[in-house]
């Protein structure tokens, strides 16, 4: 009998374990640093842009690159808004992000794109990351989750982007794009 309970609750202790850690949402992605802006520019430009005036505010702005000339032209909308170049402690700048992952080549975008959440913070001290990706037939959401709750935090602003690449074939259908922040609590 003790054998039999053990090897019930072997596997379920097993199990707990397993759910401590993070699940990887399927596809590529990063964090780069971004700066913070509340230029209007960042979400009349955004893919979602009727949806952040959303009166629960947890939607964040979402860009969508299909080739290289659509990320050069982005960076250059908005290179005078937000931090293009410039690092955060150990996250690296939007640049660097993208030569790191190789997201800035012509060939990733022959069939892949690119998805860009903006995400604004009250202190450089939180993190971010991608929480999931779901795609409908016709719409695309990413949700991005604070990955830390640290007890002191610095009282300058920051901003992020989350960047995940998605195959072009996955969201060849898909005309409505929206990011949202979800609390998930650690």
């Amino acid at each position: 009998m003790k054998k039999l309970i053990a090897l019930i609750l072997a596997p379920l202790c097993l199990l707990g374990l397993v759910a401590c850690f993070p699940v990887d949402p399927g596809y590529g992605n990063t964090v780069a640093y971004a700066g913070w802006s509340d230029d209007p520019m960042i979400a009349d430009g955004a893919l979602n842009k009727g949806q952040l005036t959303n009166e629960n505010g947890n939607h964040l702005p979402i860009f969508k690159f299909d080739t290289l000339d659509d990320l050069n032209q982005f960076k250059a909308k908005y290179g005078g808004v937000l931090a293009m170049d410039q690092g955060y402690n150990s996250v690296l700048s939007f640049n660097e992000a993208l030569s790191k992952a190789q997201w800035d080549r012509e060939y990733f975008f022959k069939d892949h794109s690119l998805l860009a959440v903006y995400v604004p913070a009250n202190s450089g001290s939180l993190r971010f990351a991608l929480h999931n990706i779901e795609v409908t037939y016709e719409s695309v959401c990413v949700y991005v989750e604070q990955t830390n709750r640290p007890e002191v935090l610095t009282d300058d602003m920051a901003g992020w982007f989350v960047l995940a690449e998605v195959a072009d074939e996955e969201i060849r259908s898909c005309y409505a794009f929206d990011a949202i922040f979800v609390n998930s609590e650690k």
